[in-house]
């Protein structure tokens, strides 16, 4: 079952947040390192954000723990832009149709904010998020850049209009 993560479950979210980053660290902009040393405050803050909905959210596959995550995030500086990030199901529960759930609640979401264009970026490695992504309709939009902490990773660019 797919949930929004809500005000008063930092705790939990740093911990799925710590678990994906360290199961698989080259799929994320970030590091465990990092994010470890980041303060309750902003696991709080993520989470009522989340609760909130209104410029940020976060969703759980909860099978019943916390098996996975996806993240949406609007584009401050583009309007009507959407990012998807912080995707990530645990691989004991991976080929379960989690994934296609997480993502299909940031697609909701970002419609119901008024998103008419949602992106997000893949590492060449992660075949499979890209099948995943490809199949929700993504299309490379014609981007690579460096993976933001792994200079010899690379990441796509992909786009979506919704």
């Amino acid at each position: 079952m797919v949930q929004r993560v809500l005000a008063g479950q930092a705790a939990q979210l740093r911990a799925l947040r710590l678990r994906a980053l360290r199961e698989d660290p080259d799929a994320f902009g970030s590091t465990l390192m990092r994010e470890a040393g980041l303060p309750e405050k902003h696991w709080q803050h993520w989470s009522t954000d989340s609760d909130a909905g209104e410029h940020r959210v976060v969703f759980v596959a909860a099978v019943p723990e916390w098996a996975g995550m996806a993240g949406g995030f609007l584009d401050e500086n583009r309007p009507g832009t959407a990012t998807v990030g912080a995707m990530w199901v645990d691989p004991a529960h991976r080929r379960r149709g989690l994934g296609t759930q997480l993502l299909d609640a940031v697609l909701d979401w970002a419609v119901s904010r008024s998103a008419v264009m949602i992106e997000l970026s893949v590492t060449d490695e992660n075949a499979a998020a890209e099948r995943l992504y490809a199949r929700a309709g993504f299309t490379h939009a014609g981007v690579r850049a460096p993976l933001d902490h792994e200079r010899a990773l690379q990441k796509s660019f992909m786009t979506r209009a919704l």
